[in-house]
């Protein structure tokens, strides 16, 4: 369990639930490396360093929120055309209510990746799920331990999105 193997470290916390079996933990250098090393002494499978630039989703990173949501208050949002998954909810939304509060508080907030992947399985008729950037370690989490029968693509540049849109259309 890796709550109870981070939870003496006070500023790391589970910050991406990936799988119901992965997860990736975030917080000052220090006690991520000690939290690792726990980890690794009490049996967990695999656990790597990742290089990120940030603390992203957690706790510490509270302090930015009230600014971006300032920097969001400039702007209008309109009604919602496609619904969307605030990644810290882990369900669908479909309407714009509330959307603003709902940016600022991903900053600092869990990403609900599987929750979401289980939710959006559920869809009637859904048939590929795209990953849009570099890599494919989403893409690999979805059939590894998610759901294997779903068709999922990815693309890094607009050629790949054109292309992957043909391979849809088919």
């Amino acid at each position: 369990d890796v709550q109870k193997n981070i939870s003496e470290f006070d500023s790391v916390q589970i910050v991406n639930y990936n799988t119901a079996t992965q997860v990736s933990i975030a917080g000052l250098r220090a006690e991520i490396e000690k939290s690792c090393e726990k980890l690794r002494k009490n049996g967990a499978r695999r656990v790597v360093m990742l290089n990120v630039s940030g603390p992203f989703h957690s706790a510490l990173l509270s302090p930015c929120k009230e600014k971006f949501f300032n920097y969001l208050n400039k702007y209008k949002f309109s009604d919602l055309q496609i619904p969307y998954y605030p990644n810290f909810l882990g369900k669908l939304k479909t309407d714009s209510k509330g959307i603003k509060e709902l940016l600022k508080e991903q900053i600092a907030s869990p990403v609900l990746w599987y929750q979401s992947m289980q939710d959006m399985l559920k869809i009637d008729g859904l048939k590929y799920i795209i990953e849009v950037g570099p890599g494919s370690t989403l893409r690999g989490f979805l059939r590894g331990e998610i759901d294997e029968s779903i068709t999922t693509l990815g693309t890094n540049s607009i050629t790949d999105i054109q292309e992957v849109l043909l391979q849809i259309k088919g």
